[in-house]
C-alpha cells in the first residue's frame, strides 16, 4: 500500500491488487461499519449536557462532527459530570516529543507576551519558543521570557541569526533610511517576516520538533465548541489543544489506509490550517467578564477574558496553518518560490485552504484589542497605512451579533495546573492596566481621517495632551520604560 502527499493537499492510498469497484466497495463497507460503532466527540455527561448537544446538534450537520470509537471515550462519559479541582477528568500531561513550537515576532509586545505564552504553554503544550525582536522595539521581551525559561526551551533570535548576506545589507539600509513611508515598511514587514518564518521552520526541523504554530501575539488557538461539546472541559486540560489535534490525527489518518472514502483534508498531512475570527474591542459587563476566573487575577487584563463580541465565523479571516516538520523535506522548507513561505498563511503548497470550512475543531481567536492595544507600538513603521485609526474603529467595534467564551475556560484549568503563587508571578503585569487611557497620535491617522477644521485639528491635539498628563503608570507604559530598558 502506497500513500502520497499531493501539493493541494489530497492524499491518495493505492491498495496492491484491488480493483477500482473493490476498493469503493470496501470504503462503502468501511464507511457503515464506522458510521455505525462511532459517535461524536463530546461532553458525554448524560444530564448537564444534554441541552448543549442537542443544540448544537441541531446546527452541525453529522458530517461536520468529528467521531471516535465509543470504547476510546468510555471513561470521558463518568469524568465530564465532575470537573472540580479535586476530581477533574483529565491532567495528564503529553510527553515532550508531542508538544507545541512556536516562531513568533515581537514589538513591544510585553503586555501582550505574558498571557500568550501562558495560554499556550497550557492549552498547546508548548514547549519550545524562538523570539525575534524587532530592532525598533523600545522594550526587551527578556523580563517575560525569563519567568518560563525553566520550564521551556526559548531562542531568542536576531537579524544576524537568519539573515543572509544581502538580506541583512537590504535590512540594516532600510533601518537606516529616515525617509521610508508606511508602505514601505509594510512591503519590508512581509518579506523579513516570510524570511523568518522559513528560517524558524528550518531551525525546528533541524532540532527535531514537531509541530510548529506561525501565529501572532494577539492570536489564539481555541478548541471549536460548535464541534467538539466538551470543549470547555478540554480548555482546561494541560495540552487539551494538543492533545485534540493528535486525536483528530490519529482517527482520520488511517482512514486512507484501509479505503477511499471522503475526509476532511484540513486534519491530515503535514500542514493543518484554521480560519481566524476577529473579536473587537465592543465592552461586556463585569459580570460576564469576571465568569468562572479566579478572583486574585483582573479579567480586563487579559484578552482571552475581556473581549467577547467576535464577528460571524463564517464571515472569517484569512487563516494560518500549523505544521509538522517532521514529515516535510528539508528541500521543501528552502524552496524561494510563489507558493512557499511567502506569507504566514498557506506557508507550503500542501496546505489546505486557509478560509472557512465546517470541520475546524480548532481556530483561531484574532483579538484587535482597545486603542490603547492597538497603538502601543510607538516605532510601528506601518502605522497611518495598513495600521490606522479607521481601521481599528471599524474593526473594533464589529460584533456579528455574536459573543463567544471558549477560551475563558483555560484560566481556571492554568490557576488549578501552576497553583496561586506560581500564577501570579507568571502573570504578573498581564496587559495593560485598564485606566490607561492612549492619545491619537497623528501618525497613526491617514491624511483623509485628519480634522480638517483647524479648530477641530488643534482640539485633538489639546486632548491628546490632557490624556498623555494623566497616563497611568503600569509595568509597560511608557512612564515605566526606566524600569524595563533593553538588555
Amino acid at each position: 500500500m502506497s500513500k502520497y502527499y499531493h501539493g493541494d493537499g489530497r492524499i491518495n492510498t493505492t491498495i496492491g491488487g484491488q480493483s477500482g469497484r473493490t476498493r469503493r466497495f470496501v470504503g462503502l463497507l468501511f464507511g457503515a461499519a464506522l458510521l455505525y460503532s462511532i459517535v461524536s466527540i463530546a461532553s458525554f455527561s448524560k444530564k448537564a449536557h444534554k441541552d448543549q448537544r442537542d443544540e448544537s446538534l441541531d446546527a452541525v450537520s453529522p458530517n461536520d462532527s468529528l467521531t471516535v470509537n465509543r470504547r476510546q471515550l468510555s471513561a470521558l462519559e463518568d469524568a465530564a459530570e465532575s470537573t472540580s479541582a479535586d476530581a477533574f477528568p483529565f491532567e495528564t500531561p503529553l510527553d515532550f516529543s508531542d508538544s507545541l513550537s512556536s516562531c513568533i515576532m515581537v514589538m513591544d509586545d510585553n503586555h501582550l507576551l505574558v498571557e500568550w505564552i501562558a495560554y499556550h504553554y497550557f492549552v498547546m503544550n508548548m514547549r519550545y519558543l524562538v523570539v525575534l525582536p524587532d530592532p525598533k522595539s523600545r522594550f526587551s521581551p527578556r523580563p517575560v521570557l525569563d519567568r518560563w525559561r525553566d520550564k521551556m526551551t526559548i531562542v531568542e533570535w536576531t537579524y544576524e541569526d537568519y539573515m543572509e548576506e544581502d538580506h541583512l545589507k537590504e535590512a540594516m539600509a532600510f533601518l537606516n533610511n529616515t525617509s521610508s513611508t508606511p508602505e514601505d515598511a509594510q512591503v519590508y514587514h512581509n518579506k523579513r517576516q516570510n524570511e523568518f518564518l522559513r528560517q524558524c521552520a528550518i531551525h525546528m526541523k533541524e532540532h527535531d520538533r514537531k509541530w510548529v504554530s506561525f501565529h501572532d501575539v494577539d492570536e489564539y488557538y481555541v478548541i471549536n465548541s460548535n464541534l467538539v461539546l466538551d470543549a470547555a472541559v478540554r480548555m482546561q486540560d494541560p495540552g487539551g489543544g494538543m492533545k485534540l489535534l493528535l486525536e483528530v490525527q490519529g482517527i482520520l489518518e488511517p482512514m486512507y489506509d484501509m479505503a477511499d472514502i471522503v475526509v476532511t483534508k484540513h486534519y491530515l498531512g503535514p500542514c493543518v490550517t484554521t480560519y481566524r475570527s476577529m473579536y473587537g474591542a465592543v465592552q461586556s459587563t463585569e459580570e460576564e467578564i469576571k465568569q468562572d476566573v479566579p478572583a486574585f487575577l483582573d479579567p480586563r487584563r487579559f484578552e482571552t477574558l475581556r473581549w467577547r463580541h467576535h464577528k460571524s465565523h463564517r464571515d472569517p479571516q484569512d487563516g494560518k496553518a500549523l505544521l509538522d516538520v517532521t514529515r516535510i523535506e528539508f528541500a521543501t522548507l528552502k524552496r524561494k518560490d510563489k507558493d512557499t513561505f511567502t506569507r504566514p498563511h498557506a506557508l507550503i503548497p500542501s496546505c489546505p485552504g486557509i478560509f472557512y470550512h465546517s470541520k475546524a475543531f480548532l481556530r483561531i481567536n484574532h483579538y484587535i484589542g482597545n486603542w490603547e492595544y492597538y497603538s502601543f507600538r510607538k516605532n510601528d513603521g506601518r502605522a497611518g497605512a495598513r495600521k490606522n485609526r479607521s481601521r481599528w474603529s471599524r474593526e473594533s467595534s464589529l460584533k456579528g451579533g455574536q459573543t463567544g467564551d471558549e477560551a475563558r475556560p483555560w484560566i481556571a484549568g492554568f490557576v488549578r495546573y501552576m497553583g496561586d503563587e506560581e500564577t501570579s508571578r507568571l502573570l504578573e503585569n498581564c496587559g495593560l492596566n485598564p485606566d490607561f487611557e492612549a492619545p491619537i497620535e497623528e501618525e497613526w491617522l491617514r491624511p483623509e481621517d485628519m480634522p480638517k477644521n483647524p479648530t477641530a485639528l488643534d482640539r485633538m491635539k489639546q486632548k491628546n495632551l490632557k490624556k498623555q498628563a494623566r497616563a497611568v503608570c503600569d509595568g509597560w507604559s511608557e512612564c515605566a520604560q526606566a524600569n524595563q530598558t533593553k538588555q
